[in-house]
């Protein structure tokens, strides 16, 4: 055991019977994971839905993400759900509603291989799939780093090692299992650690509801979430939220593409092509949403302690969760949470680690070698995610601040990918030419913002480069569509059929000669959208109000969180199709 740790000889105790026993699932799973890509990279399909929505969430409840959220809502209050908009709230909502069916309908391996069901064999979507391949996998090395700048972060206040040797050795660990077991190794564990983390987040905000000085807290932190133009007296680090009030239309435009575009662009993807049938996918999409609630119990609960003096002083807005953790709760507690959180890390690299193999495996390897064999194959996936670990953690080195590498991550890297994903679902005379088009023209201009934002005096603010990234991949996406001929009748007829897309579909829709949708259908979507959006973020507000002791805020949240599942039970629970 580490000496001079913080935490206390049974409190190392509660961590390392947790590390054991997370590394026992990857051996137990290893043998079922080996044979073949099905079985390793999406568990045969015969996942469950729950284990897969608790996967969902848990790969989302991170630590650096966490240690972010954190870091905002003490910064800016409730006034941070403008912030959280951009990714949050909105993409639970739509794949609820319409996008898990619509993407466990395509029957791929993984989300960049369902391109090759939408744009056909040809040339142009061979090559969508290699650019959308080779875009994602750059985002997930930024996610390892992601996760190595906010782990270490985390873990350093409570073992006495450096953050990036508690990082390195954090991240090592998880490779160990996640390499070993696969994708039903990570779905086991993300679920056990799902668990373990709603726990810890109950703890602390029980330790919360006792310990807090109301008082206080209402000094200290505005419960209003109503916009304001700008914003004053901000830390230097982050002047460029300032302008508050562009950075909000910057978070709103984000968050509808990436809603509308799919589940993330990444690991989110496997969660509902894992699922059995389109019904189990949409409730995976409810679930996940709903198991996100713990997430902002946490966050919740960590902000009246801070506000009422459980906290250090550092004055980094990103150390308060763990500070809080530190100074708030008891020995014995304290074990608990630092293994839920160290848990939350390996949830959420795990899952990269997974889909990042599974893409370079699926759609890079096999597109340009068709004729590789399986062993082969899942040996050179071993391999990659080998890269995954040591590229994520040479990145980290270079950031100090997770706000300032997941600022880039939502806004830079997925950027270029949002407009082309958006269209392909959307528009039937996109084409793979102007898919990868749009994706090179905007990783181009992400590519110059990230030398330019990394070695000027000046960076470009998000609120400047973030638009031209999308007009830039939205102009290539159009221009060479409409330049180019269109996707074979053929290939969209049966990508329709599978799927069912709604949006400009007008061609293709006559041609495959479906029944029309039952009377009413589009507009019990779009009431279903509005319901679950509105509830789920009364649903995410609800800890804040409550734990705060806003009780005039707390009532209208859960009145009009509750009116929107009454709405939800006749609009998408009736309407939920059969099993397949």
């Amino acid at each position: 055991m580490p000496a001079n740790s913080p935490l206390p000889f049974g409190d190392l105790i509660v961590i390392a019977l947790y590390l054991i026993a997370m590394l026992g699932v990857g051996v137990w799973f290893a043998r079922g994971s080996s044979q073949g890509l099905a079985a390793y990279f999406l568990g045969d399909r015969k996942m469950s839905w729950w284990a897969l929505a608790l996967s969902g969430s848990a790969s989302n409840f991170d630590i650096s993400g966490t240690l972010w959220l954190v870091s905002m809502v003490a910064l800016l209050g409730v006034k941070s759900f403008w912030v959280f908009w951009s990714f949050a709230f909105l993409i639970s909502a739509v794949l609820m509603s319409w996008m898990a069916r619509w993407i466990r309908g395509t029957g791929v391996l993984t989300g960049v291989e369902l391109l090759q069901v939408r744009f056909g064999v040809t040339r142009g979507a061979v090559l969508a799939r290699l650019m959308s391949a080779i875009a994602t996998l750059v985002l997930l090395v930024f996610m390892s780093a992601y996760a190595f700048a906010g782990g270490g972060k985390f873990l350093a206040v409570f073992f006495p090692w450096s953050p990036a040797q508690c990082a390195t050795a954090a991240m090592l660990f998880t490779f160990c299992y996640a390499v070993v077991g696969g994708f039903r190794a990570v779905v086991v564990t993300d679920a056990v650690q799902a668990g373990l983390m709603g726990v810890a987040s109950l703890v602390i905000a029980g330790f919360a509801i006792f310990h807090t000085d109301v008082a206080a807290v209402h000094a200290a932190v505005d419960p209003s979430p109503m916009p304001v133009w700008r914003l004053e007296n901000l830390p230097t680090d982050y002047a460029t939220f300032a302008p508050f009030g562009l950075m909000i239309l910057v978070w709103l435009s984000n968050g509808l593409l990436l809603g509308f575009g799919g589940a993330g662009g990444h690991y989110g993807e496997q969660r509902f092509l894992a699922a059995a049938t389109g019904r189990d996918a949409a409730l995976a999409g409810l679930g996940w949403g709903l198991v996100l609630w713990f997430r902002w119990v946490l966050v919740a609960a960590v902000l009246v302690l801070a506000a009422s003096g459980f906290s250090g002083t550092s004055g980094d807005p990103e150390k308060v969760l763990p500070e809080v953790v530190l100074s708030a709760m008891p020995a014995g507690l304290r074990g608990l949470v630092v293994a839920g959180f160290l848990s939350a890390f390996m949830a959420s690299f795990s899952s990269a680690l997974n889909a990042g193999s599974a893409i370079f495996v699926r759609d890079v390897v096999q597109v340009l070698r068709p004729q590789t064999g399986e062993r082969t194959l899942m040996a050179t996936g071993y391999v990659f995610i080998a890269f995954l670990v040591v590229s994520g953690i040479g990145i980290g080195l270079h950031f100090e601040r997770v706000n300032d590498l997941w600022m880039w991550i939502l806004l830079g890297l997925m950027g270029p990918m949002m407009v082309p994903n958006v269209l392909r679902w959307y528009w039937w005379r996109m084409t793979g030419a102007g898919y990868a088009a749009g994706v090179l023209a905007g990783m181009a201009v992400a590519t110059v913002v990230f030398f330019h934002n990394r070695s000027a005096p000046v960076p470009w603010p998000e609120y400047g480069y973030a638009p031209v990234i999308h007009v830039a991949a939205l102009l290539g996406s159009v221009i060479v569509s409409l330049a180019g001929q269109p996707v074979a009748m053929e290939t969209l007829v049966g990508f329709y059929r599978k799927v069912r897309p709604f949006g400009s579909w007008g061609p293709v829709k006559a041609a495959a000669g479906t029944p029309p949708p039952p009377a009413g259908e589009g507009r019990s979507t779009f009431v279903t959208l509005l319901a679950s959006h509105v509830g789920l973020l009364c649903l995410f507000l609800s800890p804040f109000y409550l734990l705060g002791r806003w009780w005039a805020w707390a009532a209208a949240v859960v009145v009009i969180g509750t009116a929107c599942a009454l709405v939800l039970r006749e609009t998408w629970w009736e309407r939920l199709p059969d099993d397949e």
